[in-house]
């Protein structure tokens, strides 16, 4: 665990000190991806697969290289804020309580105070902060409802909903992927974009 913990911070060290450089945003994947395994496993391989949907989705859209761009890199920095969250409230065996469950929908919030100083286009930005936003207004930190919520923070949002329907992660029990489709599609108008949901239900395999 105490090598673990050093690894983790020499990341955010790392992580940090990169902006003070030219280095491209999309030249800091790998960074960013050493960052989320340092502090715990499943943050990278779910970053991955939102990456993955979330690209998949973009390529049915008419969405320019820069709005690409910006998915790919919220898909990967979405999460961020979890390095500040007790490992016990990542842990998919445990319990949580009302409590543990207000700790963990901090991570918004703290991930953008994790990179308030760094040169990140706005919507990268809304994607940290909003990806946890309902379209039906019921979601957190700021109660945003339909197109209140950016464009590309409701893709990356619809891509993090699957990944967590097919693995059981939150309130999901994890579903094949045929189920999994039908709950996309169903959850359109409530908590995801519905025109999003019903192209996604189409195009994921």
């Amino acid at each position: 665990r105490r090598k673990r913990l050093c690894s983790l911070h020499d990341a955010i060290q790392a992580f940090g000190s990169l902006w003070t450089s030219d280095i491209d945003s999309q030249s800091a994947i790998p960074h960013i991806e050493t960052l989320l395994e340092a502090k715990h496993g499943d943050l990278l391989e779910h970053a991955k697969r939102v990456n993955f949907y979330a690209s998949l989705l973009a390529e049915h859209l008419n969405l320019s290289q820069t709005e690409r761009d910006i998915i790919h890199l919220g898909a990967y920095l979405h999460d961020i804020g979890k390095i500040g969250i007790h490992d016990r409230l990542l842990s998919r065996d445990s319990t949580l309580s009302n409590q543990d469950q207000e700790l963990l929908q901090c991570h918004p919030s703290i991930g953008l105070q994790m990179v308030a100083n760094i040169p990140f286009h706005q919507s990268v930005l809304d994607i940290i902060r909003h990806h946890h936003e309902r379209f039906d207004g019921s979601g957190f930190p700021d109660g945003l409802q339909g197109d209140a919520i950016s464009y590309p923070t409701r893709i990356v949002a619809l891509a993090n909903t699957f990944d967590n329907i097919i693995t059981g992660h939150g309130q999901w029990k994890g579903l094949p992927i045929p189920e999994a489709r039908e709950a996309i599609r169903l959850e359109g108008g409530k908590s995801l974009d519905p025109q999003l949901s019903d192209l996604f239900a189409k195009v994921v395999w």
